[in-house]
């Protein structure tokens, strides 16, 4: 994530300087005048950073561990070189550095922002959050049920594709090989007879005698395609044209927004709760959203909320967010109780993400399993056809 060194007016009339992690410099602009900021100037700037990098479940372990410590009483700085001392060499290293700076007197959200590769932006705002509250036991503790509720959603995603993954891939190696060792062995002496083949056969014989070149096109064909990807359409609006598509697929397209929504709504609640202003929690929150179409809509929603119009004008224009998602952000709106709106929406979609995920497979399934068998039935048909036709002009 790039750093933005920017130059800006506050309403007193004083010069600001600053450096600014953020996705974009729209994001970068857009956070700094949610501020309440004239910006004067800004510019991509790189920021020296440390080097130290350690695994998101090992984040999610330490950071309830420092939950415990301070919960219990241990001021922060001992809490972070104990976890320091008790973990292996790269995690303990890397938070041994950050207990002896904080000790130096260094703020703990600008010592977590050395190290983008293991605290992203919405770890470092919630912390700064609670630093300016007073109140880091809540935010560790807000933190660790985040990172924990993240993690256990992934291992259900994963859980979810393994199997169907795992079938695939041995249904393709059972096709190669028959295709590439059984077909030929078998229709070979049909071919020295020079009997004429079914059309099955020989279109099965074709691609036999030519299953490497086949295999070769399609790995050229897939390594083209993302080439082509991230150098012409990542970041463009054709992106964002291709991710409103995927969101139109039957059952594929709803996991994919519940996913993101989940996401958005859990990041949101935390933010909001922690004290940070609507226009910042919306800025962070939308970052983590991974359809860049559904991400587009929120920063125009936004920016809405900015210049003072209807935040859910741009998300029902959409037509694709959940009734729900609308009606509960707008009572929460008029009611002033948003981040409990957020709260709900996040364990609403949660659930939600497990039932799609047992829809989704319920489907997918036999699918995968009917068309593979589908594919294995007309090999075998192949080999079987000319046998069949030569048993009949035997016995006529």
């Amino acid at each position: 994530m790039p750093n933005f060194q920017y130059i800006a007016q506050n309403e007193e009339g004083k010069s600001l300087k600053g450096i600014l992690l953020s996705d974009s410099e729209r994001s970068a602009r857009q956070e700094i005048k949610s501020k309440n900021l004239l910006l004067l100037s800004i510019k991509e700037t790189s920021k020296q950073t440390k080097g130290k990098k350690i695994a998101r479940r090992d984040v999610a372990v330490a950071t309830r561990q420092i939950s415990s410590l301070i919960s219990s009483g241990i001021p922060l700085d001992k809490a972070l070189q104990s976890i320091g001392k008790n973990s292996n060499s790269k995690v303990g290293d890397l938070f041994n550095d950050i207990g002896n700076e904080l000790q130096q007197g260094r703020q703990l959200h600008l010592i977590l922002s050395d190290y983008p590769g293991s605290f992203d932006q919405t770890y470092i705002s919630l912390v700064s959050a609670g630093e300016i509250s007073g109140n880091l036991i809540e935010a560790y503790k807000n933190l660790s049920e985040y990172l924990e509720d993240e993690i256990s959603i992934k291992q259900k995603i994963f859980s979810a594709l393994a199997y169907p993954v795992l079938v695939i891939s041995f249904s393709i190696l059972v096709v190669i090989a028959l295709l590439i060792f059984v077909l030929p062995q078998v229709t070979e002496q049909f071919v020295k007879s020079n009997i004429e083949l079914p059309f099955l056969t020989s279109l099965m014989i074709f691609i036999s005698n030519n299953i490497l070149v086949f295999i070769g096109i399609n790995l050229l064909t897939i390594t083209a395609f993302f080439v082509h990807y991230k150098k012409n359409i990542l970041g463009t609006s054709s992106e964002s044209n291709i991710h409103r598509l995927l969101l139109k697929i039957p059952f594929v397209g709803r996991f994919l927004l519940i996913r993101d929504l989940e996401k958005f709504s859990r990041i949101m609640f935390l933010m909001l709760k922690s004290g940070i202003n609507l226009d910042q929690s919306l800025n962070h929150a939308n970052k983590l959203i991974g359809n860049r179409y559904i991400r587009k809509i929120v920063e125009d929603a936004t920016e809405d909320i900015i210049e003072g119009k209807d935040f859910l004008y741009e998300i029902k224009q959409s037509k694709i967010f959940p009734e729900i998602f609308i009606q509960l952000l707008s009572s929460g709106f008029q009611s002033g109780s948003l981040s409990e709106m957020f709260e709900k929406l996040a364990f609403y979609f949660k659930d939600e993400i497990d039932n799609s995920r047992s829809s989704l497979l319920s489907i997918i399934e036999p699918l995968i399993l009917i068309v593979m068998g589908g594919i294995i039935t007309l090999i075998i048909l192949a080999i079987l056809l000319p046998i069949m036709q030569m048993n009949n002009s035997i016995l006529s």
